[in-house]
């Protein structure tokens, strides 16, 4: 989501958004060590694992180790890459059967789509 977004939010709703009202906001640039996607450098195209195919810790891992519980909502399916990359640790996103593999193995308490 970017400015835009927000902007055309805020006014379809009577310039109002939570989000404007939040004291800090904050912007990051990152990027895949190949293309312009994650947090960490890594290959697009990856999901949780580095440039090298080693395992990057995801937000629910490095969460649950401060006993946060995680969970995943989405309209897309939970082999999409985005969804997959809260919990599975593949070389390529295309790659599901394995994806689905890594999902039972997961940090996430609860997940739906």
């Amino acid at each position: 989501m970017g400015l835009a977004h927000i902007c055309s939010g805020m006014y379809a709703n009577q310039g109002q958004l939570t989000i404007t009202n939040l004291k800090t906001c904050g912007f990051v640039r990152t990027q895949s060590a190949n293309k312009f996607t994650t947090g960490k450098k890594t290959k697009n195209g990856a999901l949780g694992m580095d440039e090298n195919n080693q395992v990057i810790p995801n937000l629910p891992e490095k969460l649950s180790g401060y006993g946060y519980i995680s969970g995943i909502v989405t309209t897309d399916n939970l082999d999409g890459a985005t969804p997959a990359a809260f919990f599975a640790h593949q070389p390529e996103r295309g790659m599901s059967k394995e994806i689905w593999a890594d999902l039972p193995n997961s940090k996430l308490t609860f997940f739906s789509a």
